[in-house]
């Protein structure tokens, strides 16, 4: 997981790394065998497989924590163990075996042995698959990061001072994710949804960036990621179908949607409409869905 080190002390950062830093001997029994039938690769799985039995262990009993958050740190842990999955099969050239290997560890997640767990705990982390199918996954992690730092960074910017600028870059790659997911929300009911978040209006990155004293002329890069509305009709084919039948969706010429006059508009964002960019990627990605999605969210930035 990249973090710059700018932005190292917010608190999905913090939270993410006890479970590389996990020195606790409390762990749920997990038959760690037969993961994979290299003897050197098994002996790494199995220690992978080990930790991530401390780690939901920590994770259900050890952790103070908001219970709010609760699924979103579950999700981490998911994510943690894809991570580690993927540096071990990697590293030794087996790139081909990742998602398999990952379900394979995730359903002896499924079938771990909680006993001597407190009565009075309410949720238990469970495996999360679908989305590890496609890379959807990384676009979440990023996504449920920012929700959760959320009010960290907007307590540090109401404060007096001059390194406030130093969140407009994370915060402003956040920002075609963000109203991106909120639209295909509004449009589909699909799981995902309403799983990690109640209100995305709470999580508005217009809010913060009313709020920061960017450096007038600076350039800033929103990332234009066709993948991810891709990713998001592999993952939910038949949800995404929906839109097509209960949408009323007019082709318009994308120029002639006011995309770019509403770039214009908009704080910090003039400077970064690229129009080989919006061509490329975000035509394509939305062919069928036209301009109305965009024009939604870059309308609501303003």
């Amino acid at each position: 997981m990249k973090e710059t080190n700018l932005i190292s002390d917010l608190p999905s950062y913090e939270f993410y790394s006890k479970f590389n830093n996990n020195k606790s001997d409390t762990v749920y029994s997990i038959e760690c065998s037969n993961i994979s039938t290299d003897s050197s690769e098994q002996q790494e799985l199995s220690t992978i497989c080990t930790n991530l039995g401390k780690n939901i262990y920590y994770l259900e009993n050890e952790v103070a924590q908001d219970e709010s958050l609760f699924d979103k740190h579950c999700y981490d842990l998911n994510y943690w163990l894809h991570d580690q999955v993927t540096r071990a099969l990697v590293k030794d050239k087996d790139k081909n075996n990742i998602y398999s290997v990952f379900e394979k560890i995730q359903n002896k997640w499924g079938n771990i042995d909680r006993q001597g767990k407190p009565d009075n705990k309410k949720k238990t982390c469970m495996p999360e698959s679908k989305l590890f199918r496609t890379g959807t996954f990384k676009h979440f992690k990023q996504l449920l990061d920012y929700f959760e730092n959320y009010q960290k960074i907007e307590q540090e910017i109401s404060k007096s001072s001059e390194q406030h600028h130093k969140y407009c870059s994370y915060i402003l790659q956040i920002v075609s994710l963000y109203f991106t997911l909120k639209e295909l929300c509004s449009k589909i009911n699909i799981d995902i949804c309403n799983k990690y978040v109640e209100n995305y209006n709470n999580y508005n990155p217009s809010k913060l960036l009313a709020k920061l004293s960017c450096e007038e002329g600076k350039t800033y890069e929103v990332q234009f990621d066709e993948k991810f509305v891709k990713e998001m009709i592999y993952t939910y084919q038949p949800d995404f179908g929906k839109i097509f039948q209960n949408l009323d969706l007019v082709q318009k010429g994308f120029d002639g949607s006011g995309i770019k006059a509403l770039f214009n508009k908009i704080p910090y964002l003039s400077d970064i409409y690229n129009y080989d960019i919006i061509h490329k990627y975000v035509v394509p990605a939305l062919y069928g869905l036209g301009s109305l999605l965009f024009f939604f969210f870059l309308y609501r930035v303003k």
